[in-house]
């Protein structure tokens, strides 16, 4: 097809990573492998214009059943609802996509991490979970109530941590309701996760 072929073609620099924007928080670099895989570095705090990211979700939108894509992660998180964007991307994608835990993935960056069809993590990496935080003013009632549905909306989008085995309930229930960060790394992460390369 030739609008797939123009697609790859605009994707893959000679098997050389693309930085999208240099000097930006975020670099998004995507290159084409021997194999044919898609592999994306997300490197930085997730921001909250399209442009930093618009890339990967056009690569997301435009794969299809037969493709790859391996999404390497290091981030401490950034806006949530960029980082909701770029996870919805990744869940509604016909490709593989595995998402790689390649230094840091916390905050919104875990739950990007999480919307992998498939989650790995490199040895010497950090995972880190947390409820939700805000600052907020107005009548009380009204800002118990916005804090109640910050509390189920971080439940919601961390849940698939639980479901995948990945922590316990108990510990889902520590870090949830503001109450701690939960961080996972070293041999408790690999033991937890599949390591990339042992198994991928």
């Amino acid at each position: 097809m030739k609008q797939k072929t123009e697609f790859i073609q605009s994707l893959s620099m000679s098997e050389q990573a693309k930085e999208s924007f240099p000097g930006a928080d975020l670099a998004v670099s995507i290159c084409q492998d021997k194999a044919g895989a898609y592999n994306v570095i997300l490197r930085g705090k997730i921001e909250d214009s399209l442009i930093y990211y618009s890339e990967l979700i056009f690569l997301l939108g435009n794969v299809t059943e037969t493709d790859t894509v391996n999404v390497f992660i290091t981030s401490p998180g950034g806006s949530v609802f960029a980082g909701m964007e770029i996870a919805n991307a990744i869940r509604a994608s016909k490709a593989q996509v595995n998402t790689i835990i390649a230094g840091l993935a916390a905050s919104i960056a875990a739950v990007i991490w999480l919307a992998g069809k498939k989650r790995y993590v490199l040895p010497y990496s950090l995972l880190m979970i947390h409820g939700s935080s805000h600052l907020d003013s107005g009548k009380s009632q009204i800002i118990a109530e916005r804090a109640i549905a910050f509390i189920e909306f971080s439940q919601y989008i961390n849940s698939p941590a639980v479901e995948y085995g990945i922590i316990t309930e108990q510990e889902f229930l520590q870090f949830t309701g503001d109450r701690t960060d939960l961080r996972i790394f070293g041999s408790d992460l690999t033991r937890r996760c599949e390591v990339w390369g042992k198994t991928a």
